[in-house]
């Protein structure tokens, strides 16, 4: 199965199209196409913050569905470098930053970070923190070694 025309005005940021679909019944925002990726997977790897507010802001959209690799829509914003939606999906409660995925990856070591909770990371360096093109996050402070939080895995 193909992409839906959500999915599809999602991925190419149409923000007056996927407000219209997403008034219509018939619309489901959580269909998947045949990779498991959805309108809000898609608008969020695509950089369309507008379309991402919109698609969180309805109680019935799934937040942190994987596609078949696993990888979450934050997975994708880490890895794409797009701190903004990174932000938006970490506002969320029911978004995950510890997903692993089929490669047993979280959202920030897709980003080229190794494996903590995403959540603590940017409180901990969102003063300093970007997002490269490329995906990379990095700050001025030194952590190696440094535990964020009790439980998390030693860098």
């Amino acid at each position: 199965m193909g992409a839906t025309p959500l999915s599809w005005a999602a991925w190419n940021g149409h923000e007056v199209v996927v407000k219209t679909l997403l008034g219509r019944s018939d619309v489901d925002p959580n269909k998947a196409d045949h990779d498991g990726r959805t309108p809000l997977w898609r608008a969020a790897l695509a950089w369309h913050e507008g379309v991402v507010k919109l698609l969180l802001g309805r109680d019935d959209v799934i937040r942190d569905r994987p596609d078949l690799s696993g990888r979450t829509p934050l997975s994708w914003a880490a890895l794409k470098g797009h701190e903004g939606v990174v932000k938006l999906l970490l506002a969320c409660d029911d978004v995950d930053p510890n997903n692993l995925d089929d490669k047993e990856r979280t959202p920030l070591y897709s980003g080229g970070l190794p494996a903590v909770d995403t959540r603590e990371w940017w409180k901990y360096y969102s003063d300093e923190a970007t997002l490269t093109p490329t995906g990379l996050m990095s700050t001025g402070k030194h952590h190696s070694g440094e535990r964020l939080s009790a439980g998390m895995r030693e860098w």
